[in-house]
């Protein structure tokens, strides 16, 4: 996602720790600039998404290649498991464990009792967390694999 900031035209680095806002540059408005601590991006993050520029073509782009992003992210998942389950996961496996990772979850989530009454009324039984997370890591190696070698793909 962080990475998409600098594809929308909006910011200049001006060097490894700082970055400016073209736009609000333009306009004379007084914050500009921004510091990028450890090359994070957070800033200009918040920044494009701030009120100031959250109805702009720049942000209505940012927001389009992040859910791009998460879309072929989520495709890839879901490409993993019909690829590789042997059959083992069901359908509710399959979402909690898209859910873990693709929102950033922790695993107790899926041991508490609101989520269990939740996913109780559907027919399936929730299994423990042990489960997921033993399925997780499958998962992550074979999705970090496939978007770490598209990712190099696009920039050959």
């Amino acid at each position: 996602m962080s990475g998409h900031i600098w594809n929308i035209g909006l910011f200049k680095r001006i060097n490894n720790n700082e970055a400016e806002c073209i736009k609000c540059k333009e306009n004379g408005e007084s914050k500009y600039l921004f510091k990028l601590s450890e090359r994070s991006v957070k800033s200009l993050i918040a920044h494009v998404r701030s009120k100031i520029h959250k109805d702009s073509e720049n942000a209505k782009q940012f927001e389009k290649l992040v859910n791009k992003e998460q879309t072929n992210v989520d495709a890839s998942i879901d490409k993993y498991f019909q690829q590789h389950s042997s059959g083992n996961l069901s359908q509710l496996d399959k979402k909690v464990i898209n859910l873990i990772a693709c929102e950033n979850l922790p695993f107790r989530l899926v041991n508490s009792p609101w989520f269990h009454s939740i996913v109780n009324q559907h027919c399936e039984k929730l299994k423990d967390e042990s489960h997921y997370r033993k399925c997780l890591i499958d998962v992550y190696e074979a999705v970090k694999i496939r978007i770490t070698s598209e990712f190099v793909f696009e920039f050959l």
